[in-house]
């Protein structure tokens, strides 16, 4: 599942990948004191941009409080789901999504 890109900031001084994707989902969405796994870093460019991202899930079942500067609403969608709208996605997101089925094979949500 997908919520909204949380963590599509650049990473801070002093901070690695892991902790800004914490620090990104606490602030954005209200996810905190749950373990996060690490899927691989990618790197994409384009004409427009270069990234170097780094691809991390976690497990929350809520509340979720979500930053409203920040986050409009929250989809939950599955991999196929985002796949079938991938017009609606920047490519560096696809990234993304193409390394975590990769790394996650048969385990789509």
């Amino acid at each position: 599942t997908l919520a909204e890109k949380p963590g599509r900031k650049v990473v801070q001084s002093g901070e690695d990948m892991l902790e800004s994707a914490r620090r990104e989902a606490e602030e954005e969405l209200g996810i905190a004191a749950v373990p996060f796994a690490e899927h691989g870093k990618f790197y994409f460019e384009d004409q427009h941009c270069r990234v170097w991202g780094g691809l991390f899930s976690c497990v929350s079942h809520g509340p979720f409080a979500m930053q409203e500067s920040e986050v409009d609403e929250i989809i939950w969608m599955t991999p196929d789901e985002i796949t079938a709208r991938c017009d609606e996605f920047t490519d560096d997101s696809l990234k993304a999504l193409s390394l975590w089925m990769s790394r996650n094979g048969d385990n789509r949500a």
